[in-house]
């Protein structure tokens, strides 16, 4: 069990709301189903941070998404570049709490505790355990 996490005294919403990362029971409300895995992987990776115009997703971000996919045990790091909307129900809803785990958070909010989540307890922690640039 986490430990609740109060805001800073005069820390405005924008800053307190970049530190919540939500998983959605529905998969298809936390993932864009046109762009490919790593799209919405990379634009996970910067919630929070400012992202301008440059592109979302280069060639060391590849490398990091990799093993936490494998670690999932779906086969998800040999698809890449496989569309969202091509995947299952379970392994996007796999890929979506991993999306919630890229960027540093003090709260993870799920949409219903009883969802259809594919990974294990032990998963979850290396997922949370893994750092992004």
């Amino acid at each position: 069990m986490t430990r609740p996490v109060s805001p800073a005294p005069g820390e405005p919403a924008p800053a307190r709301a970049a530190l919540i990362a939500r998983v959605f029971q529905d998969p298809p409300a936390g993932t864009c189903e046109a762009p490919t895995i790593e799209e919405n992987l990379a634009l996970a990776a910067a919630r929070g941070r400012r992202r301008g115009l440059r592109p979302a997703l280069h060639g060391s971000l590849r490398a990091h998404f990799r093993a936490p996919l494998a670690r999932l045990g779906l086969g998800l790091e040999q698809r890449l570049s496989d569309r969202m909307g091509l995947l299952s129900g379970g392994q996007r809803q796999a890929v979506s709490l991993l999306m919630a785990t890229l960027a540093p958070m003090r709260i993870l909010e799920h949409q219903r505790l009883a969802a259809a989540v594919f990974i294990d307890g032990e998963q979850m922690r290396a997922a949370r355990q893994q750092r992004w640039p």
